[in-house]
């Protein structure tokens, strides 16, 4: 008897102590972030002795008015006894915000409701410092600082671990500088979908910075290594300090370990004496990485007086690519507003109801007139019978088949996507512009786990994107309301694999361009230094000479020889500057257009789709 009232106090207690909650909940790192970007939101969700089926679900509200902007969901499914981690990629708008976290079963039971109030976001015109280091060390300095007087931005320090480090290249998005000190990058500390979305982010425009010093058995065998703008050498003892490394202020009063480096192709010395370099950087993509031959965290460069100068001059004339250093301007830009209005030019589908209805009205007409004419003037009974039999064809000709039909729906899509040859890897961006035959609710599934945020306020109700789980999960706009009246316009962003072919030849007189795309390039330019000769067509593996002398012009001719929406598009792009980072870049770039869709979009109505696509086809920097 003792046995079972023990048992059954047993059951008693443990069924009490069940529970599910949010053991963290953290958004950006550090709690920094920018605003109009996209932010990681970590969740910590444990169980105990409850099992969980349902999702994580994130409503943004705006803090003054409660109006919903917008509703993120992840896929969530715990055991009895358990603790996952998810990251839900938020959007950051430019108003000030709350965030509501909430567990939601599938049978929309609400559980575990939680409020987020996040902290003042960051202008675009800040510099976000991120550092993967063992502990925290003299970048902290700089953690709410002005680098100079003539930017008009701060300074911003957060610190990582391998835990926190994104496995979408969205979550970098409100950082400019990664720094990488004294840690291991072995596989099982960084993950593939790690390594990846670092990769992705530096050639979308992101700067890295690699310590060296001791750090060199970190970085030999790494998947960095080969992405180092030098050949990694010996490690060496050194108890002079370098002459070019003097102008700075440093004063060597210990020694300290230096990696040799080697030059290799694209190879950019910034600081270096004779053959041997110190700091360098290559180009990648959009981005950057620059190595340092010396360990900025260890004596004389984290003691001395030249530190502070080091600093400035590292952080203000090499921590921001011309990507990032263009995106401080997209406040005052409305290249979005008037991309939305090309894209709401677009026709709607023709709708039935319309089609059938003008088809009713003609057999409404003329069977009134047979009525009469063999009907005369005293037979009201047979002008009533016909009347109702004209409304059941009109019920069972107009309205019934709308409701086993699917209304067609136009999509408009312009793209933007830049293939980056070094990686195979491709980031698009997509502006779309949707429109259906009548009012329709309805799922649009996007692969390659794109992000979607709507262009103002045309995306009403507020959506609900639900974001995947793995690597090659779809995303989903769910209960995306669309009609005849209003074009619903989004703007999605991805990296995609995306393997080609590349061979750039440059001889004495003529150049050469052989590309492998699944598609023909049309209205080609090659932008080299300032440079902008016109190539024409090139169709996949056929070799395409430039034989004229590149003409230099004082503005982008990219909008020559344009005509319809491309031609509307390309002057929003320059108009509002949008693309002046390619002039400003090192590499070289070839840019065409072709019809081709690169992100797959689906919904269960049938799809009228109309697509202009922008490639840029960045070119090796060296030849």
């Amino acid at each position: 008897m003792c046995r079972i009232i023990a048992l059954f106090f047993i059951l008693f207690v443990s069924s009490a102590f069940s529970a599910i909650e949010f053991e963290s909940v953290e958004l950006g790192f550090d709690r920094v972030y920018k605003r109009e970007r996209w932010a990681p939101l970590q969740v910590v969700v444990t169980s105990h002795n409850e099992d969980f089926n349902g999702e994580i679900r994130v409503k943004v509200r705006n803090i003054f008015s409660d109006e919903l902007i917008q509703t993120y969901v992840i896929p969530l499914s715990l055991t009895r006894t358990d603790r996952q981690r998810r990251v839900i990629h938020v959007f950051l708008p430019g108003v000030s915000s709350q965030l509501s976290i909430k567990l939601v079963s599938h049978d929309e039971q609400v559980r575990v409701p939680q409020e987020l109030t996040p902290e003042l976001p960051k202008s675009l015109a800040d510099l976000m410092i991120l550092a993967l280091t063992p502990s925290r060390d003299l970048l902290s300095r700089w953690d709410g600082k002005q680098i100079d007087d003539k930017e008009n931005g701060h300074t911003f320090v957060a610190y990582t671990d391998f835990k926190g480090l994104p496995v979408h290249w969205k979550g970098y998005d409100s950082v400019d500088f990664f720094v990488i000190r004294g840690v291991s990058l072995v596989e099982r500390r960084i993950s593939k979908r790690q390594q990846q979305a670092l990769l992705d982010w530096i050639q979308r425009g992101g700067t890295l910075l690699v310590s060296g010093g001791a750090d060199l058995r970190q970085l030999r065998g790494s998947f960095l290594e080969m992405f180092l703008p030098v050949a990694l050498g010996d490690l060496r003892r050194v108890t002079q300090l370098p002459e070019s490394m003097q102008r700075f202020g440093f004063a060597a009063d210990s020694p300290f370990d230096l990696i040799e480096f080697k030059s290799k192709p694209g190879t950019i010395p910034l600081v270096g004496d004779g053959d041997q370099i110190y700091i360098a950087k290559r180009v990648l993509g959009g981005g950057q990485i620059i190595s340092l031959g010396f360990d900025y965290n260890a004596p004389p460069f984290s003691d001395s007086p030249g530190a502070e100068a080091f600093w400035k001059w590292l952080l203000g004339a090499e921590a921001r690519t011309p990507r990032h250093a263009e995106a401080r301007y997209e406040a005052d830009r409305r290249h979005d507003e008037k991309i939305q209005t090309i894209l709401a030019a677009v026709p709607s589908a023709k709708a039935p109801l319309i089609g059938l209805l003008l088809v009713f009205l003609i057999v409404y007409v003329l069977g009134f007139g047979v009525l009469i004419w063999w009907g005369g003037t005293d037979k009201f009974r047979l002008y009533w019978v016909g009347g109702i039999a004209l409304a059941v064809l009109f019920l069972c000709g107009v309205i019934l088949p709308r409701q086993f039909v699917a209304s067609p729906v136009s999509v408009n899509r312009f793209s933007i996507l830049s293939v980056y040859p070094s990686t195979n890897r491709a980031h698009l961006q997509t502006y779309i512009g949707i429109i259906a035959a009548a009012s329709v609710e309805t799922s649009i599934q996007f692969q390659e786990g794109a992000l979607i945020r709507p262009l103002t306020g045309t995306a009403t109700p507020p959506l609900q994107l639900v974001q995947p789980a793995g690597p090659k999960d779809s995303s989903i706009l769910r209960q995306a309301a669309l009609d005849p009246w209003v074009t619903r316009t989004y703007f999605a962003e991805a990296f995609i694999d995306f393997p080609v072919h590349l061979t750039w030849e440059r001889g004495a007189t003529t150049d050469q361009i052989e590309h492998r795309l699944p598609y023909t390039l049309e209205n080609a330019w090659l932008i080299d230094q300032g440079e902008y000769p016109h190539i024409g067509t090139i169709p996949p593996a056929t070799t395409v000479e430039i034989k004229e002398n590149p003409k230099r012009y004082n503005r982008s001719p990219l909008s020559q020889a344009l005509v319809g929406e491309r031609k509307a598009f390309m002057r929003v792009l320059i108009g509002e500057v949008v693309l002046r980072y390619l002039a400003q870049e090192l590499g070289p770039k070839l840019v065409g257009w072709t019809q081709t869709a690169p992100l797959p979009m689906s919904m269960n109505h049938p799809v009228n789709a109309v697509d202009e696509t922008l490639v840029i086809l960045y070119l090796p920097a060296h030849r």
